[in-house]
């Protein structure tokens, strides 16, 4: 069975979940007996492919940045892609986004269509432009021959935004990266605090630091020796600042930019993960602390009550003291933190890659193959 696959997400991202993602499947796949994976392109900027083994992918104009390099990477890529949509020599399509452009091309090949999250039809208010996040992603669902959803949260959305029948929609949750687990004795990175709270990722918008900044910032101002390390994102802007200068305790908020060594060790090393996020598709964070023995304080919305399950602390982001009660069960509470690692440790074990493939080649393989 060949399953072609695009270049658009490793031609648009140097480092992300989405990537990442894809990047993990497609080298599992490419060892599974019986599946030929099919990359007609060579040059991408994306990390998490080119560090697959086997794959013959490498960087584009690596070193060099310049207005336009993704639109030039794209451009080179396409036409490949079409020259090999037309050659018909694959049994599946699995596009990497939602570009439209290729279904004139596919005649009766099964399209398989992965979506991750349904963030701008939930709430549109949070992006500038709605309808331009993911322009092409309707129109492939209603054209794909089946649909993966990465929790049954996704699929529920999705069914019910888009009207699609939930027989075309199989759940298939994403796993854990083997450079997300941190192993006792590796060089430490950047140096950090003793005594920290972590928020890993994006903050803006329904990502939600806004709402929590303030009971965080109350939380570090009774607990002179505590910090918060937010890793990604970019850099804290003023507004962020502002409630940790008026709690006075500015200079115990930092953020970094760290690689995954780097951050499992900070997971490790952190008194909690804290995830406040209205919405999100998987919650992969999750998985990253629970795997090193990080206990994780989430909201209570969306998916994370599906792939946490038990083994974490939940709060309500629409009542901000109810984090500041989670944070200070979970700090004075050596037992719970014990069994919350435990539970985590537990957890992330149910979720793989290898599985992951395995329930994706199943797919395939229940979809008309052409000779």
């Amino acid at each position: 069975m060949r399953i072609l696959f695009d270049d658009h997400i490793f031609s648009i991202q140097r480092h992300g979940g989405v990537s990442r993602c894809f990047a993990e499947v497609i080298a599992g796949l490419q060892t599974h007996p019986g599946v030929e994976v099919l990359l007609p392109f060579r040059r991408v900027i994306n990390a998490h492919l080119i560090d697959q083994p086997d794959l013959n992918v490498c960087g584009f104009l690596d070193g060099r940045h310049f207005p336009g390099k993704r639109t030039l990477l794209r451009a080179h890529n396409k036409r490949l892609m079409r020259r090999a949509l037309r050659r018909m020599s694959f049994d599946v399509f699995h596009p990497t986004f939602y570009d439209t452009g290729y279904l004139d091309l596919l005649e009766d090949r099964p399209l398989v269509v992965t979506v991750h999250d349904m963030a701008p039809e939930l709430m549109p208010a949070a992006f500038p432009h709605p309808d331009m996040v993911h322009p092409g992603k309707r129109a492939l669902c209603e054209a794909a021959s089946a649909i993966v959803a990465v929790s049954q949260t996704t699929k529920a959305d999705l069914v019910r935004l888009y009207g699609l029948d939930p027989d075309r929609v199989t759940v298939i949750h994403h796993g854990l990266s083997g450079d997300a687990v941190w192993a006792p004795g590796q060089p430490a990175g950047m140096g950090l605090p003793d005594r920290y709270l972590l928020l890993v990722g994006r903050r803006d918008g329904y990502k939600n630091f806004a709402g929590v900044a303030g009971t965080l910032a109350a939380c570090l101002a009774r607990r002179p020796d505590l910090h918060l390390v937010c890793v990604g994102g970019g850099p804290l802007a003023e507004e962020e600042r502002r409630p940790f200068q008026e709690a006075g305790c500015a200079a115990r908020l930092h953020q970094h930019t760290l690689a995954a060594p780097d951050l499992a060790r900070a997971y490790a090393h952190a008194e909690a993960f804290i995830y406040p996020s209205l919405y999100e598709g998987f919650g992969l964070p999750i998985l990253e602390s629970f795997a090193n023995g990080c206990p994780a304080v989430l909201s209570n919305r969306s998916c994370f009550p599906e792939i946490a399950a038990d083994a974490a602390l939940y709060f309500d982001p629409g009542t901000p003291e109810t984090l500041h009660g989670a944070l200070d069960r979970l700090i004075g509470d050596r037992a719970l933190r014990d069994r919350l690692v435990e539970a985590g440790r537990r957890r992330a074990r149910d979720f793989t890659w290898a599985a992951a493939v395995e329930k994706l080649v199943a797919l395939y393989r229940r979809l008309p193959v052409h000779r």
